[in-house]
């Protein structure tokens, strides 16, 4: 459907007249069969109304308000008329002279000055005013203009400003000239489009009134979204998603700043691949030249398509230089693979390769790495992981993580980009779970790959486990029950590290809790089974030691509160926890899966002071703690702190193999605190003090502080009395407006070494971004340090020219989260 509106098909000569006089001649109504003949006062409401951009209350000083009386006559008095907006009028001007306008309006910029942003502004799109038919598959073109001469089915010459809309899009211009038999429009001087996420401005254009296709020359265009912009000698609209550009350019950088462009002879733009395709294409930096290719394709938004990533150059003391370039596969939508050849000088070349598939129900990662006859190890070096999370079937759930290198050193020597573990002990898992509302199932396969000297964790060749949890009022039914059998390599192993076996645990608990505003009152009884059948046991013991051991518990505490003079509220929270287990004789066990835990405040109100099922540790003890709160009005807790202590009445006679009893009748003070001194800093303290004089035996202390994702400041000690005494600085931090610093220093006090040194500056501007970093590190191979320098050039909205592995950033607290954010 095609609609003209403009005030020249309306009979001027009734204005100001009296009402009831025809407006119409039979010519213009066959001209505009939407408008049928009227009286002049109802003309003229509804031209107010409908076409108010036609500059009809500029005709005269008078406009006439009617209304039907009792009898069906018209009533009309006249009045003022009023200052007209627009009929679809948006928030910004649709139809702009971008001379008049100050700074760069006319491209949607909007100035911002905001703390986390580094650019000064950014692209706002106007709002429409939504008309009904706009929602129509097929919506209507209207045209609005000031004056117009027309032949009926030729030629109409709009003038005097033209405005176009059809559903979603908006076009104006000072001039037209529409084609009614051709259904093409040709609009000339300050001509605007606009459709959702897309704005054109041009000398020209030539729009089909049908397939929407359209010509613009001496033309600018802006994609909001994308935070892209770029100029033409030609633009073709040729679909709703798809733009060609005739001798152009596009950039990321902001109107007014032209740091780096993309030019070239004819310019795709595939909004719906979210990719452009550039010919004969120069990337400038500045007025530089610095790179050419005859065909080159590129992202426009976060959409995958196959080639060759951006490659990454880096150079460390041990490696020497290592050039990569990695080609990315988009064979699927749910599946893709990147191929990363890799030349290293001082090793060689090595290939590296990442397939991922992704359904509804599976998501799978493969990745494998090869360099043969690594020149400085003189042996073949390789990687092999597999990822795996699945829903086979409702209910179910599969996990399987499964990584292998070729050797202990493979880490230490190759930095890898795939998405891999580095701890000591690589893990080879697989596991199937069941979940149902009141029970869940568990089956593993676990095996590890250790990388260090020492004795290796246990092999899980089978586990199987179920749990239950039922509730009835305050009254709680819980059980475990678990089989595993563990397995190890005994080679050169001796005593109790050589037994294998299988153990059987059960543990049914029933508790019920009473509870008031003021407190609570928790008692508790469970009853720990474990069985085992043992191999290479230690000579004169049991091969099928079995234990049964009650536990009762009684938990409880209360609330005080005061109001503050200051506002808000503090709390007094004693807490009295009781624990009773009998000494049961468990020496003859194995210490498959169990460890001492560590002492702190926590550990007073656990009914086992052993991690794992083969150990169940005897006490008969009363723990005591006192919490404090402050709250403030709004509910917020700016400090709480925490203190206490347990008091044995027997000695604790269960111990791991090698270990020795515990006699003292009372343990260490285990003191915590939290204070939150605003919303940006925060300071944690854990400390473990000696009963005896107060001493510290362990101290873990923290300071947060974020006032943004690029200011943060982190600084943690950690101090265990003969086993660590470190500190770990971390920081992001703004030097200037656009240049930021970030480090991170590990130091071991002990030993008066450092462990890490990293430390860099990042220049960034709106639309690129520079990073340079240095960092020294202590190798875990043989205790010696390297070196490495790393540069990384970012171009917004282009990609980035990275240089070596940076993976050692992402243990900068915040790194990540910041790296992920806008870039503008």
């Amino acid at each position: 459907m095609f609609i003209i509106h403009d005030l020249p098909y309306l009979t001027r000569q009734g204005v100001g007249e009296k009402p009831g006089d025809p407006v119409f001649s039979q010519k213009e109504h066959v001209d505009m069969p939407s408008i049928k003949p009227l009286s002049y006062c109802v003309a003229m409401a509804v031209a107010a109304i409908a076409y108010p951009q036609l500059g009809l209350a500029n005709t005269s000083d008078q406009i006439w308000d009617c209304s039907a009386n009792k009898s069906g006559n018209w009533d009309c008095t006249n009045k003022p008329a009023p200052t007209l907006r627009p009929a679809g009028s948006i928030k910004a001007p649709l139809a702009a002279n971008a001379k008049s306008l100050p700074s760069y309006k006319s491209l949607d910029w909007v100035q911002v000055r905001q703390r986390d942003m580094v650019c000064s502004g950014r692209y706002v799109e106007p709002e429409f005013k939504v008309h009904g038919d706009e929602d129509e598959s097929d919506p209507p073109v209207y045209l609005d203009a000031g004056k117009s001469q027309a032949e009926l089915g030729g030629l109409t010459k709009l003038r005097e400003g033209v405005n176009l809309r059809q559903g979603g899009r908006r076009l104006s211009a000072e001039s037209a000239n529409v084609d009614q038999s051709k259904s093409e429009a040709h609009f000339e001087d300050d001509v605007v489009f606009r459709e959702p996420g897309v704005l054109m401005i041009a000398s020209d254009a030539t729009i089909n009134l049908k397939t929407n296709q359209g010509n613009f020359s001496n033309a600018q265009f802006v994609f909001h979204e994308s935070h892209l912009r770029g100029t033409a000698e030609e633009i073709q609209r040729n679909s709703n998603t798809h733009v060609t550009l005739k001798e152009g350019d596009y950039t990321f950088c902001p109107p007014g700043n032209e740091d780096w462009k993309l030019s070239a002879s004819n310019i795709e733009l595939d909004r719906e691949s979210g990719f452009g395709t550039a010919k004969h294409a120069t990337l400038k930096v500045g007025p530089v030249p610095i790179f050419y290719s005859p065909i080159l394709t590129f992202p426009i938004d976060d959409q995958r398509k196959s080639g060759f990533l951006y490659p990454s150059i880096g150079y460390t003391q041990s490696d020497g230089l290592d050039l990569t370039a990695p080609y990315y596969f988009n064979l699927a939508p749910n599946y893709d693979d990147t191929l990363t050849p890799r030349w290293i000088s001082n090793r060689g070349v090595m290939l590296e390769n990442e397939f991922r598939y992704l359904s509804h129900q599976n998501k799978t990662e493969l990745g494998v790495a090869y360099l043969p006859d690594d020149e400085l190890a003189n042996d073949d070096r390789w990687l092999l992981n597999v990822h795996h999370k699945g829903r086979p079937a409702p209910g179910w759930g599969a996990h399987v993580d499964y990584t292998a290198v070729s050797d202990d050193n493979y880490f230490d020597d190759l930095t890898t980009d795939l998405d891999v573990q580095r701890e000591s002990n690589l893990d080879r898992l697989g596991e199937l779970t069941y979940h149902a509302p009141n029970w869940n199932a568990l089956a593993r396969l676990h095996s590890y790959q250790t990388l260090v000297d020492g004795t290796a964790p246990y092999r899980r060749l089978p586990q199987f486990q179920l749990r239950g949890n039922y509730e009835w009022d305050r009254t709680q039914l819980k059980y475990l029950s678990e089989y595993v059998y563990f397995d190890r390599d005994i080679t050169n192993l001796t005593g109790n590290d050589r037994i294998t076996g299988s153990r059987v645990h059960l543990t049914p608990e029933i508790s019920r809790r009473f509870s008031r505003s003021y407190g609570y009152i928790t008692p508790s009884l469970r009853l720990w089974n474990t069985q085992y059948e043992l191999k290479d046991q230690v000579s004169g013991a049991d091969n099928s030691p079995t234990y049964s051991v009650p536990i009762a518990s009684l938990d409880s505490s209360l609330i005080f509160e005061r109001d503050l003079a200051t506002g808000g509220v503090q709390t007094l929270e004693p807490r009295v926890f009781g624990l009773y287990v009998p000494d049961k004789d468990q020496s003859e066990a194995p210490d498959f899966d169990t460890s001492l835990l560590d002492f702190d405040y926590q550990s007073l109100f656990r009914y086992n002071r052993f991690s794992g099922r083969d150990r169940i540790g005897d006490a008969q003890q009363v723990s005591l703690g006192l919490t404090t709160r402050f709250l403030q009005e709004d509910g917020y807790e700016s400090f709480n702190f925490s203190i206490g202590q347990a008091f044995y009445f027997d000695d604790r006679d269960v111990i791991l193999n090698g270990g020795t009893v515990e006699t003292s009748n009372q343990s260490d003070f285990a003191t915590q605190a939290v204070w939150n001194y605003n919303s940006r800093l925060r300071i944690t303290l854990d400390n473990v003090l000696a009963y005896s004089d107060f001493d510290a035996k362990e101290t873990n202390v923290r300071l947060a502080y974020k006032a943004s994702n690029d200011q943060r400041f982190n600084f943690s000690y950690r101090f265990e009395e003969n086993v660590r005494d470190q500190t770990d600085l971390q920081f992001i931090w703004p030097l200037t407006e656009r240049v930021t610093a970030l480090g991170r220093w590990q130091r071991d006090l002990e030993a008066e070494q450092d462990l890490e040194t990293v430390l860099g500056v990042e220049y960034e501007s709106c639309c690129w971004k520079l990073q340079f970093y240095g960092r020294r590190w202590l190798t875990t191979t043989n205790d010696e340090f390297d070196d490495g320098v790393y540069l990384r050039f970012i171009l917004k909205g282009l990609g980035s020219v990275n240089s070596g592995s940076v993976g050692f950033l992402e243990d900068i607290t915040g790194f990540e989260e910041r790296d992920e954010q806008d870039d503008f």
